[in-house]
């Protein structure tokens, strides 16, 4: 799909080519569609130095529901201006697990009654006024405001009214092309009547919303062309379905390396817009019908056409979302079960992929997942190997209650556990989050650098278990009651660790708390570790070198559990800001 929207619009480039050389009388409206486009390019730069906090808490509180996720779509798009951006959003959010398919889908069906919105600001008041009036002081003072120097802000808010000056700028460039050619060409009387010219319509929307790629251009380009009289109101409202069509092949463009998931919201949304502009083409007439008593309704004049489009356009939108709203679990069902099935078990990354580093908010959301991931299957891992293997039936059910829902059934050694599945991931987190700080503010870097810290963490703990494993594999089989014991204090140890990992998960707000309780009992515990292997030594039950031995043992055992907790406190109970000191276990 990539090359082939590639190839289309090299085609198109070269004919723009030979316009802009040749017909003099179409370059005001190139001119005008390319500055609208440089436009929409500094909106969406703007909002994404603006939306990063905003629009992960939009998406994280309100995608819980089907009318949240739709009503979010709905408004997100509306107010940015660009489906598009949103898409690519959403594919972005749900790589990072932020957000799940069945909200995605629901804000992706809700973007495409936002974008609605351009045709009605175009239609009511961008063809009233003279808007290229207003166009330059916004770019102006854009300009301005991008100039003041570390602060995030200013630079958003300034290429926001950049790309609002360009857009007026392009609307009436578009206008003044338009005029300009209804002098020398009548495009109007090339309309063929019935559902052929219908059809070439949809099909012309749909290039030339690929070949611009903003569905949001587009639409402008055709309701000044409507306004003019170079389009008659059938013909533009088939390029409207066209548009809707078109702007999905951004979705399936941004989805190209993303998660399973964000490549099943591609072909929803797909399958959404393909149906409703089937349907709208099968009901256009009933519809233009039903826009004509609306119009009536609100009293807006028989040749109004631009406004009759913007009412057709949300129309034609609505009738997809109440046909497609109600079968969304459904979808979200039938996607997942039949596209995308996962054929392969190689240890991949859960949450790091392409489409997650589209977005500084949805990088993060994504390397915090992936490192809460890896600690979930490191203690299970740890557990397994350090508590379980060699344990007697005694020891087995005291900890039972404890920790027995988290046993793995993997008997591998910690070693090649590491080599299998930590190493290849903890590679994938460096590599992902090296190329992800580069469009990052201060304190994303900072977020960043503290997870790539915290991973560096978790990995050390596992080398420390895997030093244990070693050791107790080497000293347990000797049959010694004193040595078990000794073992017995480094299990109950890790026990402790990983048990309190599990309270500070469930119980956030207490988490300092618990923390500072567990220091107590860890350092009791290391004094009592010591206590008994200095009487062991005294009373030459073992001897000096295993005594060494098993003193290393009790500082890997501490390490691990340290570490592990650590990681632990900066997921779950994490600092606001640099300037707040992570906690630390001494």
């Amino acid at each position: 799909m990539h090359h082939l929207s590639q190839k289309i619009t090299y085609f198109f480039l070269f004919i723009l080519l030979f316009v802009v050389l040749f017909q003099e009388h179409l370059q005001v409206i190139c001119a005008g569609i390319a500055i609208f486009i440089i436009g929409m390019f500094f909106i969406e730069e703007g909002f994404k130095k603006l939306s990063s906090g905003i629009l992960q808490r939009l998406l994280h509180n309100f995608t819980n529901t089907t009318p949240k996720a739709v009503f979010t779509g709905v408004i997100t798009t509306a107010i940015v201006q660009s489906s598009s951006l949103v898409s690519v959003l959403i594919i972005s959010f749900l790589g990072a697990g932020l957000i799940g398919l069945h909200g995605a889908i629901g804000v992706i069906f809700g973007s495409n009654i936002g974008t609605t919105a351009t045709v009605w600001i175009v239609s009511a008041v961008g063809l009233k006024i003279n808007i290229a009036y207003y166009a330059l002081p916004m770019i102006t003072l854009g300009v301005a405001l991008r100039f003041v120097k570390n602060f995030t802000f200013t630079f958003g808010l300034g290429s926001v009214l950049i790309g609002l000056g360009f857009i007026f700028l392009g609307i009436s460039y578009m206008k003044d092309g338009f005029d300009i050619l209804s002098q020398n060409l009548d495009v109007s009387s090339y309309w063929i009547n019935g559902y052929r010219g219908i059809v070439l319509y949809i099909l012309l929307g749909f290039l030339t919303t690929i070949v611009i790629q903003s569905s949001t251009a587009a639409m402008a380009l055709v309701v000044v062309a409507l306004l003019s009289g170079q389009i008659v109101y059938t013909a533009a409202i088939a390029f409207a379905i066209g548009t809707n069509i078109g702007t999905t092949v951004t979705a399936v463009i941004g989805s190209i390396g993303s998660s399973s998931d964000g490549k099943r919201l591609a072909l929803a949304h797909f399958f959404f817009n393909a149906t409703t502009a089937i349907l709208a083409t099968a009901l256009i007439y009933p519809l233009m019908h039903l826009v004509d008593i609306f119009a009536t309704l609100f009293s807006i004049e028989k040749d109004s056409y631009t406004l009759k489009l913007a009412i057709f356009h949300t129309l034609f939108n609505m009738m997809g979302l109440v046909v497609f709203v109600p079968f969304i679990p459904k979808l979200e069902k039938f996607l997942a079960q039949r596209f995308l099935v996962p054929k392969s078990f190689k240890v991949q990354p859960k949450f790091l992929n392409s489409s997650a580093m589209l977005h500084p908010a949805s990088a993060i959301i994504a390397l915090k997942q992936e490192l809460e991931s890896l600690l979930d299957i490191s203690t299970k891992a740890i557990i397994n190997r350090l508590v379980y293997i060699h344990a007697t039936q005694e020891q087995i059910d005291k900890y039972r209650d404890s920790i027995g829902h988290l046993r793995d059934r993997n008997d591998r050694d910690i070693q090649t556990f590491y080599m299998e599945n930590i190493k290849p991931i903890y590679g994938e987190i460096i590599r992902f989050s090296t190329s992800a700080q580069l469009d990052m503010s201060e304190q994303d870097r900072y977020d960043n650098y503290k997870l790539k810290v915290m991973t560096r963490e978790l990995v050390s703990s596992i080398k420390y278990a895997a030093l244990l494993e070693q050791s107790k594999e080497k000293h347990i089989t000797s049959s010694s009651k004193e040595i078990e014991k000794h073992y017995e204090y480094l299990n109950d140890m890790i026990v402790l660790g990983i048990t309190t990992i599990e309270h500070i998960k469930q119980n956030a707000l207490e988490a300092k708390d618990i923390f500072k309780k567990v220091k107590k009992e860890l350092k009791q515990l290391d004094i009592e570790c010591n206590l008994h292997n200095a009487k062991i030594i005294n009373d030459k039950d073992i001897t000096i070198q295993i005594a060494s031995s098993l003193m290393n043992d009790t500082g890997f055992a501490l390490e691990s559990t340290k570490g592990l907790l650590k990681v632990a406190m900066y997921l779950y109970v994490r600092a606001e800001s640099k300037k707040e000191k992570e906690t630390e276990l001494i």
